[in-house]
């Protein structure tokens, strides 16, 4: 396990250039296997670090909601598998995050982001209107792809500057 652990700390520090956000994502995975989720950030992935250290708060927010959300729709499928894919290239930022969960209707596609709409129970809906809300502050967008059986993927993608890059 001490092993395992320390493998991933190494792939996610050489990955998530960001201290804050690979220590956050490393929770994010302890977190999930505590819950019998597979949590897996692609070998692909890649993430320098940022211009403007504050995008790390409204990455935090995204990315929390977002993996939670797909952790917990995944916890009463039969395959138990989140992946996270982080893509920096020219000035974007590009998050996946893709599960095995139930998937959603075309109608729960369309509502997700609103406050106080939930797939779930009552009291809910408020993690997406803070991802929406974080990415209206950061000019990005999100797409969803889903249907109902086939799991989830989310796309969103976000004007990012690298650390010594020149806009």
């Amino acid at each position: 396990v001490a092993q395992q652990y320390q493998r991933e700390i190494g792939f996610i520090s050489r990955r998530v250039k960001d201290p804050i956000l690979a220590g956050f994502l490393l929770g994010k995975i302890s977190h999930a296997r505590e819950a019998g989720v597979n949590l897996v950030v692609s070998e692909e992935s890649f993430l320098p670090e940022p211009q403007e250290p504050g995008i790390i708060n409204e990455l935090v927010t995204i990315l929390g909601n977002l993996v939670n959300n797909a952790v917990e729709a995944v916890t009463a499928s039969p395959v138990k598998s989140v992946v996270v894919d982080l893509q920096y290239e020219e000035g974007l930022l590009t998050i996946t995050i893709d599960d095995s969960g139930p998937g959603m209707t075309e109608e729960q596609r369309l509502h997700i982001f609103e406050r106080g709409y939930s797939t779930k129970d009552t009291e809910r809906g408020i993690g997406l209107a803070l991802v929406r809300q974080s990415l209206e502050r950061l000019s990005g967008t999100a797409e969803v792809i889903s249907e109902p059986g086939k799991g989830a993927l989310f796309i969103v993608k976000i004007p990012y500057q690298s650390k010594g890059e020149m806009e």
